[in-house]
């Protein structure tokens, strides 16, 4: 017989990727996996099917603490961003599910229900079929195929924008321009409707909301490139997305964004230490 522990190993890749879509953080995600373990080896002896029991477990476990934070959305000082987190080459097997850990799908599974995004995760991105769903949410097969049925209309609205990660080359080309203070050059890469995010949080000094269009944030970003000259600035990835590492006196800051039609149509500016610490040296999750 298999010892809980090794089984459960065999699961928690899968099943921290599935609470960190839920909730966009890792240290949530974190945290409910280890809930979950608990859970799994008090009761071990009496489950039959593991990976299902520990999916349902994880999940309903998700979908309460996206309840509970929601009265502490409300308090939060400025927009929400997830957490950004460092994830490494994916398995072949799992290709199809990449773009569901970028940081703008992350943004937009956020706009949806607790169930509509707990549904639609477990069908859209983990392949689970409805009866499975239905068990886990506690729900009729029909109520389920409605829940994923509106995600997928909501996230279909929302991809219609053709949004794809940031890349090299237009990153490195924004750097360029910031660092030659050429105003010109940056208005060039934005696209017209660009929004600038930046989530500070109760930590540091952020726009409290987002900043819209080419030329307010073309101000913006050189505005804030004058600020600290000094800033350590270095490459790095975070959900399957290139973005900047930058550390001044002020603290860091990861910079990262997406393109449409070859021109930058948003860009997020992550400064709330709680939610940069380790990203970039976190283990890769699928």
């Amino acid at each position: 017989m298999t010892a809980p522990a090794e089984v459960f190993e065999g699961e928690r890749s899968r099943l921290t990727g599935l609470a960190y879509r839920m909730t966009g953080s890792h240290h949530d995600a974190d945290d409910i996996v280890q809930e979950a373990w608990i859970r799994f080896e008090r009761y071990h002896t009496t489950v039959e099917v593991p990976p299902a029991w520990l999916t349902t477990t994880v999940t309903r476990l998700s979908i309460d603490r996206i309840r509970r934070i929601s009265t502490e959305r409300a308090r939060y000082v400025g927009p929400w961003l997830p957490e950004p987190a460092a994830i490494g080459p994916t398995p072949e097997a799992m290709v199809d599910t990449a773009d569901s850990l970028t940081l703008a799908f992350l943004i937009m599974l956020d706009r949806l229900s607790p169930l509509e995004r707990a549904a639609f995760v477990l069908v859209d991105v983990f392949g689970e079929p409805y009866a499975s769903v239905s068990a886990t949410l506690g729900r009729s097969g029909p109520a389920c195929r409605q829940l994923v049925h509106r995600a997928r209309t909501r996230m279909r609205s929302a991809r219609e924008s053709s949004l794809r990660p940031l890349d090299d080359a237009h990153l490195e080309g924004l750097v360029a321009a910031l660092v030659g203070d050429d105003p010109d050059a940056v208005l060039a890469l934005l696209a017209p409707d660009v929004v600038l995010t930046s989530d500070g949080g109760p930590h540091r000094r952020a726009a409290r909301r987002p900043v819209v269009g080419r030329h307010r944030v073309s101000r913006f970003l050189v505005n804030l490139s004058r600020r600290d000259p000094e800033s350590v600035v270095t490459r790095g990835d975070v959900n399957h997305g290139a973005c900047l590492y930058i550390r001044s006196t002020a603290g860091s800051m990861i910079v990262t964004g997406a393109l449409r039609h070859d021109q930058i149509a948003s860009l997020t500016l992550l400064l709330n230490p709680v939610k940069i610490e380790g990203a970039d040296t976190r283990r890769p999750m699928w």
